[in-house]
């Protein structure tokens, strides 16, 4: 497995709010990874609907045609915009169930309400974490990350 899974991490956000807005269908060109730690959040994939509930995720990769309805209900939220080394792949499913342990949430409620800007110590640490919970989830599913040759 490699370290350096993360090349940039483009936008973190870590907040809780009433209900999460609306995000309009778009092809993104980056990786979009959200956790729910509490409520739900409905999101689509290339026309597939995946309703989020608590300690699920999402994982949206390059080329994806995604949107997300505007909720109705609480809910805290953790997202990553990232993009990956040249060639690597990440193999996780694009709907992972119940996957966010203990750990993830000390994390989480340690760094709560917290939206990356320009700050070089917290976007070390959120792509610190994102890379340490890709790499361990893909172990514990017996997975690998791999770099594809070209």
């Amino acid at each position: 497995m490699q370290s350096n899974l993360i090349k940039e991490l483009t936008h973190y956000c870590n907040i809780a709010v009433d209900s999460s807005a609306a995000l309009p269908e778009e092809t993104i060109d980056f990786y979009d990874f959200t956790l729910i730690l509490n409520g739900t959040m409905t999101f689509y994939s290339d026309g597939q609907k995946i309703v989020l509930k608590k300690d699920d995720a999402v994982l949206l990769r390059p080329g994806t045609v995604c949107s997300r309805e505007k909720g109705v209900s609480p809910v805290h939220y953790v997202s990553f915009n990232f993009i990956t080394e040249p060639g690597t792949e990440i193999p996780l499913k694009t709907y992972i169930k119940k996957c966010v342990s203990g750990d993830i949430k000390k994390y989480c409620l340690y760094s709560r309400k917290t939206i990356y800007r320009r700050n070089s110590t917290q976007k070390k640490n959120a792509t610190t974490f994102l890379t340490s919970f890709c790499l361990n989830f893909c172990r514990q599913k017996k997975q690998s990350v791999t770099t594809v040759m070209f």
